[in-house]
């Protein structure tokens, strides 16, 4: 419901007392997660990136980190212990920072000439241009689905870009979030999407198979009628009916498929 039953000292001290809901902290009812927002700190508005950790009982953990990331001693140390994935990018796309949440879940050893390229790829487009356009601070939401190059199993990931100023050049914060779940369910239903549209194809051919079948079998029927056993052409017209009454039964399973039914075979 948006009320905090929780605050540690490090928030209390960042917002200058304890606040009672999300509504008291930022200037929106929601934040929007992995992504920088408007907090109400005690010394007037500030931008923070807003991460999540899912939590029992449908409550969550907010974490509020800094929009810039310091590269002093103490301040790497505070990233690297961060329970959030993040990436330090800078403009040519190397990683210049990598904190132990991205480092365990990107599962490839970074080095000072890492490129992102290297950890990943992307799904469609390019992820220089990608990452070129959100440090020039183009376009209003830079979220991507990536694939990372592990080699021990495969992992998606939603990374979400924040265009950091530092002095007179600038640099990307990635928050990297496991999508690995997400892209198994959607692939799961696009494959669904696919059973149902053959499902229809195949209850449609089967409706017209078996107009087909029956003006067979009804010609077949007046055709025995005029000859008896003896006659050379009454067997073939016995192999006529006998096929014509097993494609009805082929006809049928496509039917029963096609309308979800649930077949016995003996």
């Amino acid at each position: 419901s948006g009320t905090i039953l929780f605050m540690n000292m490090a928030a209390r001290a960042l917002l200058g007392a304890r606040k009672k809901t999300l509504v008291d902290v930022f200037d929106r009812s929601l934040p929007l997660m992995n992504e920088a927002n408007t907090v109400i700190t005690a010394d007037g508005v500030r931008q923070c990136l807003v991460a999540e950790v899912e939590l029992s009982a449908g409550r969550r953990e907010l974490y509020l980190l800094p929009a810039e990331v310091p590269t002093v001693r103490d301040g790497a140390i505070q990233f690297d212990e961060l329970p959030v994935a993040l990436l330090k990018i800078s403009r040519d796309g190397k990683v210049a920072m990598a904190n132990r949440s991205a480092r365990r879940l990107v599962g490839i050893p970074i080095e000072p000439s890492t490129a992102v390229s290297d950890l990943m790829e992307g799904l469609g487009r390019s992820i220089q241009d990608w990452l070129q356009e959100a440090a020039a601070g183009h376009g209003a939401h830079h979220s991507e689905f990536l694939r990372l190059r592990r080699e021990d199993r495969e992992v998606f990931v939603q990374v979400s870009l924040n265009r950091v100023i530092e002095g007179e050049t600038s640099s990307l914060i990635a928050v990297l979030s496991d999508a690995t779940e997400l892209k198994t369910l959607e692939a799961q239903f696009v494959q669904s999407q696919k059973m149902q549209a053959i499902g229809q194809l195949a209850g449609g051919v089967a409706h017209d198979f078996n107009n087909l079948l029956t003006a067979i079998s009804g010609h077949c029927d007046l055709l025995l009628l005029r000859h008896d056993q003896g006659d050379p052409e009454y067997g073939d017209l016995i192999q006529i009916h006998q096929n014509a009454n097993r494609a009805a039964g082929l006809v049928g399973q496509l039917l029963a498929f096609s309308r979800k039914q649930t077949l016995r075979p003996e």
